[in-house]
């Protein structure tokens, strides 16, 4: 069973703030006078250019409005592609998601379509699509309005979840090469319900992906993933919440390793969005008193996104029947809701939206897809920017032969910094769908903000069972991390240190008989949590060090534990019995 570590920061807080920073609307081009009844959108380097481009799901085919595919061309401008299936096949398209799903390492596309059967197209890396025209998942048409890939059972191919209204979701299993077998029992797909949007997090750091699914007018679902099954999620929160829900967006909004969870609910004036804080041990805490939750809109798409570059995620809500929101974040999960700029300030009809640096400038711009059934259309605006220091990061997993996952959707990158003085974890989870009003995908490299950092002084990755590690990472870049061949290798730790006592009391000593530079030392749970983590900059031979056990803040119940002394290449572990 593969596992992921989470690293558990020392300082929490990011400090390092700014005057607002602002946007620019973009007024000219086919990307914001096309029209049309959009709802959902995704960010995803079509042509494999280095840029991202950009898919729009259009409801209004029969109308003559079909889906839109805009390639970038790299200076904030976009061109809308006219010829292929992927923009003459008509449909009332509400969401989308894009992954590579055939290990190419090209991204291919999901469109589900209400009351007719959904569309999958394969990449072609240029632009151009084929579409798949058998198999359960173009074939068994329902009332579908939203969809994520994710690796849910962890054998190295992406799955499908595809969420319906009033009919039961539905599940696909992939079985490779773009295929898939429809699951037809089991918690997931037995509800019938009316089901508005969906998003995989990994919540617990146990490696599998869980998924929530937002219902309008029942109970809105977390379910937790036990290893390729599932089971829902009964306790409070989860068990009391209903609304009329279009989505939802995971994000780590307060820097302590885990992913918090934002659900956007509709009806102006009656309902309001929520907000649950992850807790660290499998439960959340609804927050009932923060501006992301006081507002009585009507709300649709949220995407989480740094896009003022202070080293934390602020969060960007659409305003179906009044403004846009954003949120900036202290750092601490604590927001402020912002006012009169250019996203705020564009009022009504906003569905799905997302979060790219279009231009490669160090900064995150946003798209909004908008239900203009009452006429306009969707909107752009460019990110005006910041003094901050950035870091945009790509995995490149094309030697890695663990997974057959060319996007690396589901791993988790840790990066390390100062900011202001402190120091800063930020967590961040590759994800095909980021958010609500059906749908709504960031795009997939990942974007931290570091402030006035002069470096990331480390980052850990963790994917398809491998860790990953990087050091004095340069800023203000767009940094292609090889994950192919940098893997850390796991071997016996009984050559490399020796524990004392053990069992283990209130403290345990660790000998080391081998030069570990700059490592980690960790305690672990049997389930693979950690409770305890102390870095260090070396750890010479002969060294010993002490673990202060009683005064680690955590409670360790008598028990088996694993002790993991990790360097750059290396991770070793041993046993340990806490009495």
């Amino acid at each position: 069973m593969r596992k992921h570590f989470i690293l558990i920061p020392a300082i929490l807080m990011s400090v390092f703030t700014f005057a607002q920073t602002t946007f620019t609307q973009v007024t000219t081009g086919d990307l914001v006078n096309d029209g049309g009844w959009n709802y959902g959108m995704c960010w995803a380097d079509f042509n494999t250019d280095g840029y991202p481009d950009l898919f729009v799901a259009n409801n209004d085919g029969d109308n003559g409005k079909l889906n839109f595919l805009y390639l970038n061309n790299g200076d904030g401008t976009f061109e809308r592609v006219t010829d292929g299936q992927v923009v003459s096949n008509g449909g009332s398209s509400y969401a989308c998601c894009a992954a590579d799903i055939n290990w190419d390492f090209y991204p291919d596309l999901f469109v589900a379509n209400h009351n007719e059967n959904n569309f999958l197209y394969l990449g072609n890396g240029d632009g151009t699509f084929e579409k798949v025209t058998t198999g359960p998942v173009v074939s068994n048409g329902g009332k579908s309005v939203g969809c994520a890939f994710a690796d849910y059972d962890q054998d190295g191919w992406l799955d499908l979840f595809v969420v319906n209204r009033d009919q039961p979701n539905f599940l696909y299993h992939g079985t490779g090469n773009g295929e898939f077998t429809k699951i037809t029992s089991g918690v997931l797909v037995s509800e019938s319900a009316n089901s508005s949007g969906c998003a995989w997090g990994d919540y617990d750091n146990d490696g599998f992906p869980d998924l929530y699914v937002a219902n309008s007018g029942t109970l809105s679902h977390l379910y937790h993933n036990e290893g390729g099954t599932f089971s829902m999620v009964d306790q409070a929160p989860f068990n009391a919440d209903i609304s009329s829900c279009s989505g939802a967006s995971w994000g780590d909004c307060d820097n302590d390793g885990d992913l918090d969870l934002f659900v956007s609910t509709g009806q102006l004036g009656t309902y309001v969005n929520w907000f649950y804080i992850n807790n660290g041990n499998g439960t959340f805490t609804k927050v009932t008193d923060s501006p992301l939750v006081n507002e009585a809109n009507w709300a649709s798409g949220s995407a989480w996104g740094d896009y003022d570059k202070d080293g934390d995620l602020d969060l960007a809500v659409g305003g179906y029947d009044g403004n846009n929101m954003l949120f900036e974040n202290d750092g601490t999960g604590v927001f402020t809701k912002l006012s009169n700029n250019a996203f705020i300030n564009d009022a009504s009809y906003t569905e799905g939206l997302a979060w790219a640096d279009v231009d490669i400038d160090g900064d995150l711009d946003i798209f909004t897809a908008k239900n203009n059934y009452f006429g306009g259309n969707n909107s752009f605006f460019l990110n005006d920017g910041n003094e901050n220091n950035w870091l945009r990061v790509t995995l490149d997993p094309m030697l890695n032969l663990s997974a057959n996952n060319g996007d690396a959707i589901g791993a988790i990158i840790i990066a390390w910094a100062t900011i202001s003085g402190q120091e800063v974890m930020q967590y961040r989870e590759i994800s095909s769908q980021t958010g609500g009003g059906q749908a709504g995908q960031n795009e997939i490299p990942q974007f931290f903000g570091l402030g006035d950092a002069a470096t990331v002084d480390s980052m850990h990755v963790f994917f398809a069972g491998d860790t990953f590690k990087a050091y004095d990472v340069e800023v203000n870049q767009n940094y292609v991390f090889d994950i192919g061949t940098a893997a850390v290798q796991e071997v016996s730790g009984t050559d490399a240190f020796n524990i004392y006592p053990n069992p283990a009391g209130d403290y345990i000593w660790i000998a080391s008989n081998t030069i570990i530079a700059q490592g980690l030392i960790q305690l672990v749970s049997i389930e693979g949590k950690i409770l305890i983590q102390k870095e260090i900059p070396d750890f010479p031979k002969t060294e010993s060090m002490k673990i202060d056990l009683a005064g680690a803040g955590v409670t360790l119940q008598p028990g088996i534990y694993l002790l993991k002394l990790t360097n750059r290449s290396k991770s070793f572990t041993q046993k340990v019995m806490i009495e």
